[in-house]
């Protein structure tokens, strides 16, 4: 693990697996909510799946709540946000990192300010809304997705955003997340410093970046790193 790194200004996390787990993702079940004919379930959610395919071939993300109004005559007349609110507890099932409220009230407590940011298929909306349905929400500035952006985690573009929203420099930035292209590789190729969250790191990291295994490996991490002079 690196030491001696720059305390951060400001903290981005991933959503998935980071500060939520999913425990279940259902897109049939999600589809079969918005459409009345059954045979169109399956159907639908294998055209949906080539859509993400060749969107992520390009590091692009379709918005299923959009894909789904302009794919399916009968729900032209519902908003993307109506159908989306529809959709989400049908399709995920999420439950909080253990640890990750005790960190998140720490930060706060501190003066950092934290933003989350996920490749993800749905508005920000709706994952923050998912974090407030968890006591989460309270924490961040802002939870942007790649479906906002359309464009998602390694390009640099969704980081870069969220780090405009911050006003501060890349560099004093930390990313968390747990993946490491899309995560790591990508923050790093935005200028952030990255943080790797994961519970069974691999060996032959080949990437130049600390890895926690829990919430209080990343506590320790913070608190030990070196804050930059004044000025």
């Amino acid at each position: 693990m690196l030491t001696q790194l720059r305390t951060p200004r400001a903290v981005l996390f991933d959503v998935g697996d980071t500060l939520l787990v999913e425990a279940r993702f259902d897109l049939e079940a999600g589809i079969a909510t918005v459409v009345s004919t059954h045979a169109e379930v399956s159907e639908l959610a294998e055209a949906f799946r080539e859509k993400v395919a060749d969107c992520h071939s390009r590091l692009s993300e379709p918005l299923l709540a959009a894909w789904l109004r302009a794919s399916v005559q009968e729900l032209g007349h519902r908003s993307v946000e109506s159908i989306e609110d529809t959709l989400w507890p049908a399709i995920v099932t999420l439950e909080p990192q253990p640890g990750i409220a005790t960190v998140l009230s720490v930060l706060s407590r501190d003066g950092i300010p934290m933003g989350a940011v996920s490749n993800a298929a749905f508005s920000g909306r709706i994952l923050e809304a998912e974090l407030r349905r968890h006591g989460l929400a309270e924490y961040f500035r802002f939870v942007l997705t790649s479906a906002d952006a359309q464009s998602r985690k390694p390009a640099v573009t969704l980081f870069n955003l969220a780090v405009a929203a911050l006003r501060l420099r890349a560099a004093d930035v930390w990313f968390v997340g747990d993946t490491l292209e899309e995560d790591i590789v990508g923050a790093r190729d935005a200028g952030l410093q990255p943080v790797w969250f994961t519970p069974r790191p691999p060996e032959g990291l080949g990437v130049e970046a600390p890895i926690v295994r829990t919430w209080q490996d990343f506590a320790i991490l913070l608190y030990t790193s070196v804050r930059a002079p004044a000025g």
